[in-house]
């Protein structure tokens, strides 16, 4: 009988911690402010952890407790978003520029589903901001979703 391994466990803020014999307060001030008034010594010592155990942040951790989630989406429509590149390439260098990422979504069907979409996705938390490439209703707060 095959045994599946469990995936591999995520590098938290306590495993660099241990391999760079701080407290995990001190790499967290470390994250949070660019090693700001954290001493040089600490800092390398924190980096090299950091190098050595991958650590990638945790970007769902780190939105509930910023409520920022650094995306934008742009809306494009089904079918014509080859259309639209130059504009994609404007607007992520102007986000990138400023520490966004963006997303494209693209969406068909009418407009009140257009409009309903991108309503919820607005609300959804999950973005910052919302770019519509796609013509939607012009008051798409009117709209109420069927469930």
């Amino acid at each position: 009988m095959p045994t599946s391994t469990p995936p591999p466990r995520r590098t938290t803020i306590y495993d660099i911690a241990r391999i760079a014999g701080v407290s995990h307060t001190t790499v967290s001030r470390y994250l949070r402010f660019d090693g700001q008034g954290v001493r040089d010594a600490t800092k390398e010592a924190i980096s090299a952890a950091i190098d050595e155990l991958g650590y990638r942040p945790n970007l769902a951790a780190r939105a509930m407790r910023t409520r920022r989630t650094g995306r934008l989406a742009i809306l494009l429509p089904a079918g014509q978003a080859a259309g639209a590149v130059r504009m994609l390439v404007g607007a992520t260098e102007k986000a990138h520029a400023h520490g966004y990422q963006i997303e494209g979504v693209t969406l068909d069907g009418s407009a009140e589903t257009l409009a309903v979409r991108m309503l919820e996705l607005a609300e959804s938390g999950m973005f910052e901001g919302v770019l519509s490439l796609t013509p939607l209703l012009a008051d798409p707060s009117r709209v109420t979703p069927s469930i």
